[in-house]
């Protein structure tokens, strides 16, 4: 508390006047009430500030809590420390026997500080017990925070069961809000490797692997935090009147941010595994392809030129991510009218087969739509070829050609060899 000049020297006047009798002195008595009353205004200011809701980040880890509480507690022990000194002591004593009415509120005032260091102090004991936890939850890659996973849940399910204050539902739901912040965080460190370019620079079978870590590592989370909350429903039905320590807390709030950042990995992880299928396209050597290389070019430009692929709660992004699957589809229709207009086309049979062979194993990752294709094939076959075939065989089969010099029987074996040959080969 600050010094206030007063007019007195406090500890002297204190001791003329007489510790815990009436005073004599009526402007000595004013001034302590003075005193007394700057005194009451400071504490109250104090509790004031400590009682408005924090202002914090959106995005702050459980190391914050930690040190948010350590500081409440020094801030509030001190202040215990200032107001049960000596000469406050004696100050409210003198008060006290004049019955001063600033008495009762000097009094509430202590009992209120006193609450407040007594939480805080109460909080720091049980989030300490996290302490060994939270180093390693922002230096690990996922696999370590899995590991670290079920004994940090556990330490958050004691704290709620036994803390005397800080088991409350809102403080709870933040907390484990703070850990879910941390992952995204980690993840986010690891995903980059220290590198602070796009996503799309980092190796792809190893950026894979990575998103997969992550995406597991969300789903462990759930899983440890359900196993928690199953097992303290069960220790709470024992109880009578333990329905007070059920983990009910807000799922959806706990682990939104972190769905909504695996969902964004998702999409990365689309986007590379669609362009690696696409990129066999650039090898095919088909007459025509190259507008549709192009907008292969553009649409692949485009996403992976969009900043912020990392930060889920950019929503330009997202619908970056809906105009590249928009791309993908209309790309998609431009192969199979591509594929289409080859089958049309006045080319032999065989070339088409062969540009049909060419595409036939990006079929499996891109809808080519391949069965109407070989359907359309085969009724062009036997539209063309074999109405050729038939009216050759037709207008020969009295007469067949055959080479020189061969007899009449062999020159007809040597005729339906030869149109067999054409049959199987178109």
């Amino acid at each position: 508390m600050e010094e206030v000049d007063i007019g007195y020297n406090l500890d002297v006047a204190l001791e003329q006047e007489g510790v815990g009798s009436p005073i004599g002195n009526s402007d000595f008595a004013t001034k302590l009430e003075q005193l007394m009353g700057v005194w009451c205004k400071q504490i109250e200011l104090v509790l004031t500030e400590s009682e408005q809701m924090r202002k914090e980040a959106d995005d702050i880890g459980p190391s914050a809590e930690l040190d948010h509480w350590k500081q409440r507690m020094t801030k509030f022990n001190s202040l215990l420390t200032a107001i049960s000194t000596r000469r406050v002591k004696l100050v409210y004593a003198t008060l006290a026997e004049n019955k001063s009415k600033l008495c009762p509120i000097w009094m509430d005032l202590d009992r209120r500080v006193s609450d407040v260091a007594n939480e805080a102090r109460d909080n720091v004991k049980y989030l300490s017990t996290l302490d060994q936890y939270l180093g390693p939850l922002q230096t690990s890659d996922p696999m370590g925070m899995k590991d670290l996973l079920p004994n940090l849940i556990n330490s958050i399910r004691m704290i709620h069961t036994i803390s005397r204050y800080y088991n409350t539902s809102e403080r709870m739901t933040s907390l484990f809000v703070k850990v879910t912040n941390q992952m995204i965080k980690s993840c986010r460190a690891y995903i980059m490797q220290g590198s602070n370019g796009k996503v799309w620079d980092q190796e792809q079978d190893d950026l894979l692997e990575r998103i997969d870590g992550c995406i597991d590592l969300k789903n462990e989370y759930q899983a440890q935090f359900a196993k928690a909350k199953d097992k303290l429903a069960d220790e709470a039905n024992r109880i009578p009147g333990g329905q007070d320590k059920h983990f009910d807390f807000s799922e959806n709030y706990i682990f939104g941010k972190l769905e909504n950042f695996c969902h964004r990995l998702e999409c990365i992880k689309k986007v590379i595994v669609t362009l690696r299928v696409l990129s066999k396209l650039k090898a095919l050597r088909v007459d025509g392809i190259d507008s549709i290389l192009k907008n292969l070019e553009a649409f692949e430009s485009n996403i992976k030129m969009r900043p912020g692929e990392l930060d889920y709660k950019r929503a330009d992004w997202d619908n970056g991510f809906k105009d590249f699957l928009a791309s993908i589809g209309r790309l998609e229709a431009d192969l199979q009218s591509f594929i289409k207009d080859w089958i049309e086309k006045p080319v032999p049979t065989t070339t088409v087969l062969e540009i049909l062979a060419m595409f036939q194993p990006l079929s499996k990752d891109i809808n080519l739509n391949m069965q109407e294709a070989y359907q359309d094939m085969l009724r062009r076959y036997l539209k063309q070829d074999l109405v050729v075939a038939r009216g050759a065989y037709n207008k020969q089969k009295s007469d067949p050609p055959g080479p020189k010099n061969f007899p009449p029987v062999a020159a007809r074996i040597s005729w339906a060899r030869s149109g067999s040959k054409i049959i199987h080969k178109n």
